[in-house]
């Protein structure tokens, strides 16, 4: 359906408006906007303003006490942090985690849904089972696999030491501490993007499918040629929401590691909060803030083209 242009429909910008106050005297359209405004003050108070407030202190210098004035610094706070080593860190580790968990999510979650697909018998059990951790808590979660990850007591060093392998620092060590962080973020998060790759499979038609058996294709080869490219754009939604939640990720970090060992795992998350919490810069944590929300604003932006010309194209 091809979109009708304001000019096309004969209204310009100063129409427009006319054309809403108008309509408002309608009864019902005046009761649909009555019922919108709840969301829109939601949406407003909870969303645009508390940006809009972020915006404004990160051009102050102010610790966050009440009794202090703010006092306006313009940009200082944005160059101050973009010329500091340990931001670059935060931004480093922070696309770090992301590299680990949004492909290893994405790949795993759409095998176990075209595995549990397959399954007949005990298929709402299964289901179930591999959705039971995004129900966990995250705190809880965190402090599980923190125990988990223990070096003398832990399961993990535990199971190892029974193969003859010698124990791993897990959260100890700079170079496992992320990665064991990332492992349990894709263990938490996979159930939830497994409901979505499955709600995705649904939706393609079954006769395609006795197409490829007709033509002789084997599952794997209907996978490739079915499956997958059909996938596209649930595949797309998967990474884009990953990759904006764990962009975000801060209480894995702050309850497994508490950002070290050796500010190894730091990410942006917890660089404000630290900024803001422990040395009372609340205006370097509001730049950062704004920063972190230009980042994923454009990497979102980026995401949803692709899957705009993938829906485009026909997938």
């Amino acid at each position: 359906m091809s979109k009708i242009k304001p000019r096309e429909a004969g209204l310009n910008k100063a129409g427009l408006v006319t054309h809403i106050l108008r309509e408002f005297k309608h009864p019902v359209i005046r009761w649909a906007y009555i019922f919108m405004l709840p969301g829109i003050i939601w949406l407003f108070g909870l969303h645009f303003f508390p940006i809009l407030r972020a915006l404004f202190y990160s051009l102050q210098q102010w610790s966050g006490y009440l009794t202090e004035i703010p006092q306006f610094t313009g940009l200082r706070n944005y160059v101050s942090i973009f010329s500091s080593r340990d931001f670059w860190n935060a931004i480093k580790n922070t696309f770090y985690f992301v590299l680990l968990t949004v492909p290893f999510n994405t790949l795993f979650a759409m095998i176990i849904a075209v595995l549990l697909s397959e399954i007949r018998r005990l298929r709402f059990f299964f289901r179930s089972l591999y959705f039971v951790p995004s129900v966990v808590g995250l705190v809880v979660a965190s402090v599980i696999w923190r125990w988990c990850y223990e070096p003398l007591f832990g399961i993990f060093n535990f199971l190892l030491d029974k193969v003859g392998i010698t124990g791993i620092v897990w959260l100890k060590d700079p170079a496992t501490a992320m990665p064991s962080i990332a492992l349990m973020t894709v263990w938490q998060d996979l159930g939830y993007y497994v409901v979505i790759f499955m709600a995705g499979l649904t939706a393609i038609p079954k006769e395609l499918y006795e197409v490829g058996k007709i033509d002789g294709a084997s599952r794997f080869r209907q996978f490739l040629a079915i499956t997958f490219p059909l996938l596209a754009p649930t595949t797309l939604f998967v990474m884009m929401y990953s990759t904006i939640k764990n962009l975000k990720i801060f209480g894995e970090v702050f309850v497994m590691t508490g950002g070290g060992p050796g500010n190894s795992t730091v990410t942006i998350g917890f660089k404000i909060y630290e900024e803001a919490f422990k040395f009372y810069n609340y205006g370097i944590a509001n730049a950062m803030a704004i920063i972190m929300f230009l980042i994923i604003l454009i990497i979102t932006m980026i995401q949803f083209k692709l899957l705009e010309n993938k829906t485009r194209i026909g997938y």
